[in-house]
């Protein structure tokens, strides 16, 4: 799990860090739910102790590696270390982030990538049950790339476009049309944000084709508050001793609006 603030350069902050009602959600981060049926990956040590009577995962980070560069561009490299109180590791993760500088205009990009090995046993990755399977959920079926969006105080409405088609315009007050792309597969979704003063700006995340179950599902029923890109929402996935996971995602911030064909221009650009 890992914490990044998205933001047009030089303007406005499109997520939002540590909001009261998930201290746990760190702006753009990676988030496994539940592995081997142990629940937790998802929130921090500190958090944790909300929950004192509960025995919960814990996602450590071992090691960090930040080189920064002069055009305000950078480059981090990460391990990290999934386990149980007190045990050794289940999965073990090397991330690595790539942050672009940004151009005139403002657009930058993030490429992350994380390979996932598991332990001596195998690593059942899971999450919150979805609706229509036992003790189902309408929340459920969440883990993996997560946007926290910024605070609705500062927004006026919102847009999702995705590869598939899909367009929804709400306003800050409105969660029409969610349906058409909760728990729909896309190869790439876009959002952008109106804001109150204004000004617009937006993301879109993008998945590799060679991530699992390409093209992965989204979880959008929690907008305006927050967007994942979860391979697991379908179903849980079983990752054998020793065996490698890896998953790639670009995330490209821009200023304004941006329309279908320059995205699916970026992504095929990505997915070379």
């Amino acid at each position: 799990m890992v914490i990044c603030r998205a933001r047009r350069h030089g303007s406005w902050v499109l997520t939002d860090l540590r909001p009261g009602d998930h201290l746990w959600h760190r702006g753009l981060r990676f988030a496994w739910k539940k592995i081997n049926d142990l629940e937790g990956y998802w929130t921090w040590p500190d958090v944790q102790e909300l929950w004192p009577d509960k025995v919960m995962g814990r996602t450590e980070v071992v090691s960090v590696k930040a080189i920064p560069h002069k055009d305000y561009s950078a480059h981090f490299e990460l391990e990290l270390s999934y386990h149980p109180p007190g045990k050794p590791a289940v999965l073990k993760e090397t991330k690595s982030i790539s942050v672009s500088a940004p151009d005139k205009n403002g657009n930058y990009q993030i490429d992350w990538q994380g390979v996932f090995t598991a332990g001596k046993e195998d690593a059942l990755l899971d999450r919150t049950p979805i609706l229509g399977e036992e003790d189902g959920k309408k929340w459920g079926g969440y883990a993996g790339m997560q946007f926290r969006v910024s605070h609705r105080t500062n927004l006026a409405g919102w847009t999702i476009l995705t590869s598939e088609g899909v367009d929804i315009k709400n306003t800050i007050e409105q969660k029409e049309g969610l349906e058409l792309a909760h728990g729909k597969g896309a190869r790439w979704l876009n959002l952008t944000l109106d804001f109150s003063d204004g000004k617009t700006a937006g993301v879109t995340i993008f998945g590799h084709p060679n991530n699992l179950r390409h093209p992965a599902p989204w979880h959008v029923t929690s907008m305006p508050n927050e967007l994942i890109h979860t391979p697991l929402y379908a179903s849980p996935y079983n990752l054998e001793a020793g065996r490698k996971l890896k998953l790639q995602h670009r995330i490209v911030v821009h200023p304004g609006r941006v329309d279908k064909s320059m995205l699916e221009s970026q992504w095929r650009d990505f997915a070379r």
